[in-house]
Order: structure tokens, then C-alpha cells, then sequence
């Protein structure tokens, strides 16, 4: 099973490096999003948000791999059922990566679409559309019309607007 494989990677790394070494953290990181799928979201939390503890330790707020970490919070806070956390990691992930990215780059862009589902679950209707609206549109420069994330995205888009009352 994969999820038992990255387990024993963070543990020969946390053994080998320490915990707080950046490739245990990385692959700390990975741990967490498997074992959110999993549906271990309590366990999935305690690594995300060790991992991106780590990161910000040793690489500071700037470095892409720090933005992802809090874009990954925000997801396995939403898998959870955790909208408010999800909208405070994914407003803290979407700032990160505007600025070391940029606002069009698609994983700006993928952060923000996932702060605009949060936001909706929260029903703040006029924030989630923005969200959405900004990351429908960075992803149609970035990636082209026809590609299946762009696709996506305006699916979540039209279930955030109907969510809102804009049939």
C-alpha cells in the first residue's frame, strides 16, 4: 500500500535527518495529503501543519514549497469538513503565492479556486465568487480554454454562483 511506503520514507528520514530536517518535512507533507485521502484527517493535520512549520523554519515565507504546505492545509481542512480553517489557510495560501508566483500562475490560481469553495461553504457569496471568478480566469491564460483544469474550475465556479442565487 502506497500510504505505508511514505509512511516508512518520513520515518527513515525523521530517524536519519530529525524531524525537523527540510526533506522530512517535504516528505512529511506528502504524508499528510495520503493519509487525508484516507480519511485520517486528524493525523493528515498534525503532519500538514508540522510540515509546514518546518518549511517556514528553514526556508521562510517566500520559498514555493512554504505556499504549497499552506495550500495543502487548507484542502485537507476542507476534506475535513473544516471550512473556516480551510478559508484561513487558503486566504494565507493564496497571498504566499501571489507573491512568489504571481496572481496567474496555476497554482495561485488552484489555491484560489479552493479559498472560493471554503468561502461559499461559509456562505460568503460575494468573496467565493470573486475567488472563483480571478482563479477561472488566471487558469484560462495559463493553461488554455480547452484544458480539463480550466474545465473544472468553471464547474466549481457555477456551483459557487448557484450557491449564491445567481442561477
Amino acid at each position: 500500500v502506497a500510504s505505508d511506503h511514505f509512511r516508512a520514507a518520513y520515518e527513515g528520514f525523521a530517524a536519519a535527518r530529525g524531524p525537523d530536517h527540510p526533506t522530512t518535512a517535504e516528505t512529511e507533507s506528502i504524508l499528510a495529503i495520503t493519509l487525508g485521502a484516507l480519511g485520517k484527517h486528524d493525523q493528515a493535520m498534525r503532519h500538514a501543519e508540522h510540515a509546514y512549520e518546518t518549511m517556514r523554519a528553514v526556508h521562510g515565507e517566500h520559498d514555493p514549497l512554504v505556499g504549497k504546505a499552506l495550500s495543502n492545509l487548507a484542502g485537507l481542512a476542507q476534506g475535513r469538513g473544516d471550512a473556516e480553517g480551510a478559508a484561513r489557510y487558503g486566504a494565507r495560501a493564496v497571498e504566499a503565492l501571489t507573491r512568489i508566483y504571481g496572481a496567474d500562475h496555476p497554482m495561485t490560481a488552484f489555491a484560489r479556486a479552493h479559498l472560493g469553495v471554503s468561502l461559499s461553504a461559509l456562505a460568503r457569496h460575494r468573496e467565493a465568487r470573486e475567488q472563483m471568478i480571478q482563479a477561472e480566469a488566471g487558469l484560462r491564460r495559463a493553461l488554455g480554454p480547452g484544458h480539463a483544469d480550466v474545465a473544472l474550475t468553471s464547474l466549481e465556479l457555477a456551483s459557487v454562483l448557484e450557491a449564491a442565487g445567481e442561477d
